[in-house]
């Protein structure tokens, strides 16, 4: 790897010097991909990087790192980050559609209150998203033979069934606890507490900003129609002039691929309902002739259970539009796949071709939303399937496609059938952590208590003794763990939450050495950063 001349620019090497773009007056045919980040102030580059990574990643992995060029500019001066990678016969141009400095954020009492409003309308559709039976009927499957929905596998089942229903129940009390802090934050924020209070007043106004420069970013988009137009230029303008020029040695790409995150996703949407995007492109036939829009944690049912009557929804997405929808379903933004009313309002009477995608990301409320970009088996290699436009018969395992000559194609297609080969064993490995993370520390204090009741061993004492005595010094614990809990449960409540908080550390903490010293290093072995690791060629 190198460096240019701004250090923000790098390129990676080495690449063929056979390569047909080394020809004199050759141009490869250029894929264009636009990238739309969600909520939040982010700076340029961030979600370009998080998404480009884990292509460079895949693409080496499979296709050989000698034969996959990167380069990437992440903080131009002006203009938007954008990286390209070349291989083979392809190009792909991937651009990063940064609206979120195009507006005005809102004043803070209006996000405040429509974030309150969010939280307590929203009840129901979460529930819904964790409770595979409230959801109604499902979505056809994909008509692509190779995309097929998979089975989730034995582990991943269970830990859909037995995790999923103690995260419902988990969830009641946290919310009713968020809707109260979100009530004191409130009356907080609207007292001059400051004025009293200088240090606690200013991490209100902290915490204030964050929550306007965060989800006040999708209050604006359905609170304001002058500031949801400022940001969708952003992307309009950014395909009109990357997608639609064409030169003799560069033809009109034959297709284009939007992928849009969170809060992105209604930005994306509006913009690509947009008829003055189509009719620009058709009066002057640049256009790409088809637009896969691939939307990851999509916010655009939180948008249609806001205001189904708002303004976005008066236009539909072209028939030219591949809308492929990305969920999973411990992803607390989308809660489930696409409202099925709302879908059809957005394809309207043309139809098109739409598809729902159960993915499993981490099986976690706390980091599903984001992991999406690292799910090599069921995201990355979808994108590469996508971006490619990889034909169906060229997908198979590398036995019946030998590649007879530089990555293309039929390469692509070798590596999109080894990801989805690996799709139940990433599914298996995740609901067994999964699994793991919800019931052994309960299963542990089961064992030890029936124990401790069962034999002569005194094992609750022997295993817990030492923690409760630091927890406890003043206290009698020589009867057991079990014994312990049911006296403590009552009389010593404080004590009994202390204690369990530093069970929990510990646990906490073993895990986090387990994944340092096993877990991670594994996955780096699956998904190796380019130019380390194994090949699959």
């Amino acid at each position: 790897m190198r460096r240019g001349p701004d250090k923000r620019h790098v390129i990676i090497t080495p690449f063929s010097e056979t390569h047909p773009s080394q020809t004199k007056g050759y141009q490869l045919p250029v894929r264009p991909v636009f990238i739309v980040h969600g909520i939040g102030s982010q700076p340029k580059g961030e979600v370009l990087t998080a998404v480009v990574e884990p292509w460079v990643q895949f693409l080496g992995k499979h296709l050989g790192v000698d034969n996959v060029r990167l380069e990437a500019e992440l903080r131009p001066e002006s203009g938007p980050a954008h990286a390209t990678i070349t291989f083979g016969n392809e190009r792909w141009e991937i651009w990063e559609a940064h609206w979120a400095q195009s507006f005005h954020p809102l004043k803070s009492f209006r996000v405040l209150t429509w974030g309150f409003s969010t939280l307590l309308h929203h009840t129901g559709s979460i529930f819904q998203g964790l409770i595979p039976i409230l959801r109604g009927p499902g979505y056809p499957d994909s008509t692509q033979f190779v995309y097929q929905r998979r089975a989730l596998g034995v582990r991943s089942k269970l830990a859909d069934k037995l995790g999923g229903y103690p995260a419902v129940l988990l969830f009641v009390p946290l919310h009713i606890l968020s809707l109260v802090l979100a009530t004191a934050f409130f009356l907080l924020s609207q007292l001059p507490v400051g004025l009293f209070q200088p240090r606690l007043g200013a991490v209100i106004t902290k915490l204030t900003e964050g929550l306007v420069q965060g989800p006040g970013d999708m209050a604006a988009i359905l609170l304001s129609e002058t500031r949801l137009a400022s940001m969708k230029h952003e992307l309009k303008d950014l395909m009109l002039s990357k997608a639609g020029s064409a030169s003799a040695n560069r033809p009109v790409p034959e297709r284009a691929t939007v992928i849009a995150h969170s809060a992105g996703a209604t930005v994306a949407f509006a913009a690509l309902s947009d008829p003055s995007l189509w009719e620009t492109w058709d009066r002057a036939s640049t256009g790409p002739k088809e637009i896969s829009f691939l939307t990851v944690g999509s916010s655009l049912n939180l948008a249609w259970r806001s205001d189904h009557n708002h303004p976005i929804w008066r236009r539909n997405l072209d028939p030219r539009v591949r809308w492929i929808d990305f969920w999973a379903r411990y992803d607390p933004v989308p809660h489930g796949p696409p409202v099925m009313e709302m879908q059809l309002k957005a394809r309207g009477s043309d139809g098109g071709v739409f598809e729902s995608v159960r993915v499993v990301n981490q099986d976690n409320p706390f980091s599903d939303h984001v992991s999406y970009w690292g799910n090599h088996p069921e995201v990355v290699s979808r994108f590469v399937h996508e971006i490619a436009n990889v034909p169906e018969d060229a997908v198979g395992p590398p036995a019946e496609l030998e590649p007879s000559g530089p990555p293309g194609p039929v390469s692509l297609g070798q590596a999109v059938w080894l990801a989805l080969e690996d799709i139940k064993r990433h599914r298996n490995w995740v609901g067994t952590i999964s699994l793991l993370r919800a019931y052994v520390p309960a299963a542990i204090l089961g064992v030890v208590t029936a124990l401790d009741f069962l034999t002569p061993w005194n094992t609750a004492t022997v295993l817990g003794g030492p923690v409760l005595e630091f927890i406890l010094p003043d206290e009698g614990n020589g009867g057991g763990l079990g014994p312990w809990l049911l006296v403590n449960l009552r009389s010593h409540p404080i004590q009994w939450l202390v204690g369990f908080a530093v069970i929990g550390v510990a646990l906490y903490s073993l895990w986090q050495i387990i994944r340092l010293w096993v877990v991670e290093p594994k996955l780096s072995q699956n998904y190796p950063a380019l130019g380390r690791g194994k090949n699959q060629n």
